[in-house]
């Protein structure tokens, strides 16, 4: 058995190097089972026919859950999600993603993102997450399903 550092997830940690750096992702607000993450579209996020890309959305709401979801002493992945994409996003839009936690058991949680631009409802995600390593009680980082 091999026990894995926790990593908490929120502005300037390890965890969110891929949606800052590459993605152009910003966390805005945290606290345990709540986040909220920023995107400004850019050209890079556009698609084919000019609005934003699913992906990048998809991206958004993902960094959303997995910064309200590693606020707890535990390291959790996102393991399954359905999204509804409900309106087109163009350029320079300023998107919010403001993710809840609806259930925290365990091993398995639940979250619900909603993704906005300007107060106006872009997508809805649902998001389940997996604990992969565990330190709430004070251990370092035992794995949840060892």
């Amino acid at each position: 058995m091999t026990n894995s550092p926790v990593v908490a997830a929120g502005p300037g940690s390890a965890a969110d190097a891929y949606g800052h750096g590459l993605v152009g992702l910003r966390t805005v607000e945290v606290r345990p089972g709540h986040a909220v993450v920023a995107l400004d579209v850019a050209p890079e996020h556009l698609n084919h026919v000019g609005i934003a890309h699913g992906g990048a959305i998809f991206s958004l709401a993902d960094q959303a859950v997995a910064v309200a979801a590693n606020q707890r002493g535990r390291t959790a992945v996102l393991s399954a999600a359905t999204i509804h994409l409900v309106r087109p996003v163009r350029g320079g839009a300023r998107l919010v993603a403001t993710a809840e936690e609806g259930h925290r058991g365990r091993r398995l949680s639940l979250y619900t993102v909603r993704v906005t631009d300007s107060g106006e409802l872009v997508a809805t995600v649902t998001g389940q997450t997996a604990t992969v390593a565990d330190d709430s009680d004070g251990t370092t980082g035992t794995p949840a399903n060892p």
